[in-house]
């Protein structure tokens, strides 16, 4: 081998060691009590990665407290309430959880965040959007123009609705609206028992529309305004912890992988980056 290639080897060996030195002390370094910062951010599709970071955030014995930074516009109504049941899961494990909105979380994303024992967002962050959407495409008229025609063989009367290959009958349209009915009234049956809203002031507040922080709180759709760094203060408050507690950005994955993350930090001398997950009550445009 040449002298130059064994002097790769060797620095390369070296940066691997140190790493995994530094990587060793920041576990043997940690605190023994946190605020688990998890963040969610994006549209609501797969909730996977949001589930197993609530989760091991709950086995954690020194996660005192978790801040759920939401940052979306909503999106699959599956996904919302898969991640709205792993967050009363933290609840019910005694971990009191403070969701803060940042620039937007609408629909889904304001779903998942009254799951948390206080919601939070700034005074122009977006919010509400308390509704559900459909939405289809009809190419129907494009493709008769092309002369572009498709066959479908379907067993069940109501097999092929939504097609965008033709428009939708009388009776498919009255079976989607009691489909986005039932939908709609789950989300808010949620919201009048996690918000205590009236009837009234839940209709005021469920018509589809966005609300800024500032007009959210006057509707009681969010309990108070502040960033999230405040949000992570009251969580440790809420867990009886000092306000400087540290908040922890969450790592998901088994220990060699997360460790392997750290070293590859130190190695490359940053940070790196999150992890986002696209975990369809939505905003529209979003």
């Amino acid at each position: 081998m040449e002298r130059g290639s064994q002097r790769w080897l060797i620095a390369l060996a070296a940066i691997a060691l140190v790493a995994f030195a530094a990587g060793l002390v920041e576990v043997w370094r940690r605190p023994a009590a946190v605020v688990r910062r998890i963040e969610l951010a994006g549209p609501l599709r797969d909730a996977g990665p949001a589930l197993e970071a609530l989760e091991e955030a709950r086995q954690t014995k020194r996660v005192k407290a978790v801040l759920l930074a939401v940052n979306s516009p909503g999106g699959d109504v599956a996904a919302a309430q898969d991640v709205f049941a792993a967050v009363t899961r933290l609840r019910e494990a005694g971990k009191p959880v403070v969701a803060a909105i940042g620039s937007i979380g609408a629909s889904g994303g304001y779903y998942v965040s009254i799951a948390a024992d206080e919601l939070w967002a700034e005074p122009g962050s977006l919010t509400g959007s308390i509704g559900v959407i459909y939405e289809r495409l009809d190419v129907s008229r494009l493709a008769g123009r092309f002369g572009v025609a498709r066959e479908a063989v379907t067993a069940g009367a109501y097999k092929d609705a939504g097609s965008m290959w033709r428009s939708p009958t009388a009776q498919e349209t009255a079976m989607i609206h009691e489909l986005i009915d039932d939908l709609y009234a789950q989300f808010l049956e949620t919201v009048r028992a996690r918000r205590r809203l009236d009837e009234a002031a839940l209709r005021r507040a469920a018509d589809g529309r966005l609300w800024t922080g500032r007009q959210a709180q006057a509707l009681g759709l969010i309990d108070r305004l502040g960033s999230w760094q405040d949000a992570g203060r009251r969580a440790a408050e809420l867990a009886g912890l000092p306000a400087e507690t540290p908040i922890e950005d969450g790592e998901t994955g088994p220990f060699a992988e997360r460790l392997l993350r750290r070293w590859l930090r130190t190695a490359a001398g940053s940070a790196a980056a999150p992890g986002l997950w696209e975990v369809r009550w939505q905003a529209a445009g979003g």
